[in-house]
């Protein structure tokens, strides 16, 4: 497993948006050492999220593995 601040460089831009409680990903991309990572309790105020990122040929999908209380994920390509 990835030290935290690794794993973040991997990817090309995460932001954290506070108070819209909004996790914003543009144009994520992984290192072609990494075919997927887990991003696991990202948390603004009271309320996380995990999230899972897998690297495809043309493409990153992002699924959200759990999301407790009043938060939002906007991925933008």
């Amino acid at each position: 497993m990835l030290p935290p601040d690794q794993a973040l460089r991997a990817l090309e831009l995460l932001r954290v948006g506070h108070p819209y409680n909004t996790v914003a990903l543009s144009s994520p991309v992984l290192s072609a050492f990494l075919e997927d990572i887990q991003l696991r309790t990202l948390t603004i105020g009271e309320a996380s999220m995990d999230l899972a990122l897998q690297r495809h040929p043309q493409d990153v999908g992002v699924n959200v593995m759990r999301r407790e209380g009043d938060i939002d994920i906007m991925i933008v390509k």
